[in-house]
């Protein structure tokens, strides 16, 4: 949350941001892709109605205490659009979904973007694949304020 605090994350990758997303590596199927994309939907949709325990659903299980723990009694995130670019083959069982997204988080009296500003900046997640159920990798997804914070 120490990113969000301070206006969201850096600049674009190259610029001293974060590094870029996985290289386009191997296939999706169209229902493989529909589902990448509806976990980061639902993900900022939990987000949104500041719900932690379900945006813990949407990440793997390793990684859902963490998450559930960085949110609860965190800022109140409001999001008022969320629209999904694509979904891209990031090699085996992972994806990377682009998306843009508008959300603030509000604490201590003060409301301030997640993201840096920028009019259709597309932002990133990896998502994997496991025993059928496709879920948000944030240890692969370096443009998000959360990645690095949870193993």
């Amino acid at each position: 949350m120490p990113q969000v605090a301070k206006g969201g994350l850096p600049g674009p990758p190259g610029a001293g941001g974060s590094p870029g997303p996985p290289a386009v590596s191997g296939t999706l199927s169209p229902a493989q892709a529909a589902a990448a994309e509806q976990v980061v939907s639902a993900f900022w949709s939990a987000l949104g109605r500041n719900d932690p325990a379900a945006a813990a659903q949407t990440v793997p299980r390793a990684q859902r205490s963490c998450v559930q723990s960085l949110l609860n009694g965190g800022p109140k995130i409001t999001v008022t659009s969320l629209r999904v670019v694509s979904a891209q083959p990031a090699g085996n069982g992972r994806a990377t979904v682009r998306f843009t997204v508008r959300a603030r988080a509000s604490f201590a009296g003060q409301s301030i973007p997640l993201f840096a500003p920028g009019p259709g900046r597309v932002r990133w997640l990896v998502t994997t694949e496991s025993a059928g159920r496709w879920y948000l990798d944030l240890a692969r997804s370096a443009d998000f304020m959360l990645s690095g914070a949870c193993p």
